[in-house]
């Protein structure tokens, strides 16, 4: 059997981190999961240190329900909005932050609030792109959803199509940003292209 570092790095490096990040000061935050690591490293088996880091995110979270259950309630409504700073920036090669520097550790700790004061010191092109992008959501999400309300439409497809956008969302938990929602923006487009075609035919 393989083991894939992917789940147990995000059930402790980010969900567990950020859990640190609210219930803790970030210094401190910092340094457990900076013993944590340490500690993990020691492990020379592979697989036992793969379960051992997924046991001791999982710890962090049963022990932080109401908190963790926040997080992943930010996560939900970030991946539908998120205008996706993060992959811009890498992908032009300009991110230079450390990761509790960039918005997703701002929105984890502040809201939507934090991330408003971010982005006010972006550049002026990053803000104007990202302003773009997030208007661009807004616009899908809110065609999506007046699109699920059109009594001619056929209930059993509307019915799957808010079960696959709801399920992928909440998967997405406290790390929901615009890379993990590629996979529902078609099902976006389709929901606001058929609204707007019936509602188009209905003038």
């Amino acid at each position: 059997m393989s083991y894939s570092s992917l789940k147990d790095n995000n059930l402790l490096y980010y969900n567990g981190y950020f859990i640190l990040v609210n219930t803790r000061d970030i210094e401190t935050a910092n340094r457990e999961i900076s013993d944590k690591q340490k500690y993990l490293f020691g492990i020379t088996d592979y697989k036992k240190m793969s379960e051992e880091r997924e046991r001791m995110g999982l710890e962090l979270i049963n022990d932080n329900k109401l908190v963790y259950a926040k997080l992943h309630m930010k996560g939900v409504l970030n991946y539908f909005f998120d205008p996706g700073r993060f992959d811009f920036l890498n992908f032009t090669g300009q991110l230079k932050e450390k990761n509790n520097e960039g918005m997703m550790f701002t929105f984890a700790k502040e809201g939507y609030i934090g991330i408003f004061n971010q982005l006010l010191k972006q550049n002026p092109a990053l803000l104007a792109y990202l302003v773009l992008v997030f208007i661009m959501n807004i616009v899908l999400f809110a065609g999506f959803v007046a699109f699920l309300f059109k009594k001619n439409i056929n209930t059993d497809i509307k019915i799957y199509l808010t079960l696959m956008v709801l399920f992928l969302g909440f998967m997405s938990g406290p790390l929901g940003t615009l890379r993990y929602k590629i996979h529902i923006i078609p099902l976006l487009l389709f929901g606001l292209i058929c609204f707007m075609q019936n509602t188009v035919k209905a003038k």
